[in-house]
């Protein structure tokens, strides 16, 4: 499979029917993509899939459309969110989300409310990360400057791990440790039947170090699946790397 790495592909309608029709004639292999919800149409969907696109992978980030729009400077709604995942599904394209825990000046209501978000959705396979920002950027300094950030952080790359603790300093006990657990498990509970009433009860366990070998466990069985379908060797190699050195 080939992994497309532009986070808003493909901007340009017209480009993107000349580049299916080279892809599905020259290389016909399949291939993933991310894109932005608002960018993609239903005829630009139709000839992904035509082309052999196997999934769409589109930033969810939070439920709230208040949060995305005035913390995370994401101005999608939710009307765009959905559409796009409807016409994802329509296409029988796999869809996947990027999802983020633990947003300063949030609570732990806002990430569970995303979390139901995510289930009505219907997302396949959710990407969940530990929200950490980036030093001398806006939300950097705004959480410096409102004292929600310890003073020790450093940036710890996600390709490595989603699931650290958050930096920031929540005012409700024991957010930390729940937003830890809840991206842990997001990609076991997601598609479960399990009510959100019990997934906030499981979450506020101290089991952290178990949930995070759990999650540890979910992405080997995922990386061997994908080993054996030769879908992606390259990272099939590098989640059992990640098993083996990443630690806690």
């Amino acid at each position: 499979m080939i992994i497309i790495e532009d986070d808003i592909f493909p901007v340009n309608e017209k480009w993107n029917e000349e580049f299916c029709k080279k892809f599905k004639n020259e290389i016909a292999v399949p291939f993933l993509i991310k894109s932005y919800p608002g960018y993609l149409k239903d005829s630009t969907v139709r000839a992904l899939k035509e082309a052999g696109c196997a999934i769409i992978r589109v930033g969810i980030e939070a439920f709230n459309e208040n949060i995305r729009k005035k913390v995370l400077n994401r101005h999608m709604t939710n009307i765009d969110i959905e559409e796009c995942f409807q016409m994802i599904h329509k296409y029988g394209i796999k869809a996947e989300g990027f999802v983020l825990s633990g947003i300063p000046y949030t609570y732990l209501k806002d990430d569970l409310d995303t979390f139901e978000y995510v289930r009505k959705l219907n997302v396949s396979s959710p990407i969940a990360f530990t929200y950490q920002p980036y030093p001398k950027t806006p939300l950097f300094n705004m959480s410096v400057r409102d004292g929600l950030i310890k003073q020790d952080y450093k940036v710890v790359p996600v390709d490595l791990f989603p699931s650290r603790l958050s930096p920031f300093i929540f005012t409700e006990k024991k957010r930390n440790r729940m937003v830890h657990n809840l991206t842990c498990l997001y990609p076991l509970l997601v598609n479960s039947k399990i009510n959100t009433r019990v997934v906030k009860f499981i979450i506020s366990l101290p089991l952290n170090w178990v949930y995070f070998l759990a999650l540890k466990l979910f992405c080997l069985k995922k990386a061997s699946y994908d080993a054996r379908k030769r879908l992606n060797f390259r990272m099939a190699l590098f989640a059992f790397y990640k098993f083996i050195f990443v630690t806690y």
